[in-house]
C-alpha cells in the first residue's frame, strides 16, 4: 500500500486531492487511516493511501507541481500571505 506524507498547510481534504484526484476519496482516506474527515492532520505525518479515484487529476498535479494546502497559517506573515482588501489595501 502506497503512503504519503503530510505537507505544511495540507488538511485531509488537500490529501485526498493530491493523491487521489478529488474529493469525493477523503473518507475513504480518513477511515483507512482511522481519522475524522474533518481531523488536523500536521505537518509530517504519514498516512496510508488508498486506491487512486481519479488518476488523470493525479497526474496533472504531479506534472505542474501542484500541492494543494488550504489549511491557513496565521503566524505567517509577508505578501505571500496577504489577503487583498484585509491585510494588503489596493488604492
Amino acid at each position: 500500500m502506497n503512503k504519503v506524507v503530510i505537507q505544511v498547510g495540507q488538511t485531509l481534504l488537500d490529501a485526498a486531492i493530491q493523491h487521489l484526484g478529488n474529493e469525493s476519496g477523503v473518507a475513504t482516506l480518513a477511515a483507512l487511516n482511522s481519522l475524522d474527515m474533518t481531523a488536523d492532520v500536521s505537518p509530517g505525518t504519514e498516512l496510508e493511501l488508498p486506491d487512486v479515484v481519479d488518476k488523470r487529476a493525479v497526474k496533472v498535479l504531479k506534472d505542474e507541481g501542484i500541492i494543494p494546502a488550504t489549511n491557513y497559517d496565521e503566524s505567517l506573515e509577508g505578501i505571500g500571505s496577504w489577503g487583498v482588501e484585509t491585510d494588503f489595501i489596493v488604492s
